[in-house]
């Protein structure tokens, strides 16, 4: 499995340094190591196999407003029943407006097809539904009539440090 990475800033926000988009090295689904609910903070994660990145991502941001603030999308791409590459998985979070370390959960889902027979097709000619645009599930337009199935869990590490947000009004503990 590996993921491809982009960083959606709306509205006034923008890159200052770092890696807006990229792809996270290959990994193969542990068989030995699961994820239960019995071994995470969270009881609302189904089980199932573990697949680790590590894949450590380092960005600034520069605004004169909060408004559109950065959110991460993940896609998370594997391997078929036939050993072709499809779309595993979508999810985006939210990065957190405080200072300090955060282990978060992402929920990922992907679209199905409208019909049961188009799904089929679609499977056995290795051509799934994916979205064009990966960051179209960050934005609010066509998102009421999009079909989607919840696909599986990302967890994400994450250590913010913010500067300045209190010149703008914002509290920042």
């Amino acid at each position: 499995m590996s993921s491809y990475f982009s960083l959606a800033c709306l509205a006034q926000i923008e890159s200052a340094y770092g890696v807006e988009e990229g792809i996270t090295q290959l990994g193969k689904a542990s068989t030995s190591m699961t994820f239960t609910a019995s071994t995470s903070s969270t009881k609302d994660i189904p089980p199932g196999r573990v697949c680790v990145w590590n894949f450590p991502l380092e960005i600034a941001f520069k605004s004169t407003n909060a408004y559109g603030w950065p959110q991460i999308v993940f896609n998370v791409y594997g391997l078929d029943s036939f050993g072709r590459d499809v779309i595993r998985g979508y999810g985006s979070l939210r990065l957190p407006l405080c200072s300090g370390q955060y282990e978060k959960y992402v929920p990922t889902f992907i679209p199905v097809a409208s019909v049961p027979l188009n799904g089929f097709i679609a499977y056995l000619a290795g051509r799934l539904p994916e979205f064009l645009d990966s960051r179209f599930i960050v934005k609010n337009e066509g998102r009421e009539v999009t079909r989607v199935k919840s696909q599986g869990t990302v967890k994400v590490k994450l250590n913010i440090i913010t500067k300045d947000l209190e010149n703008f009004g914002y509290i920042n503990k």
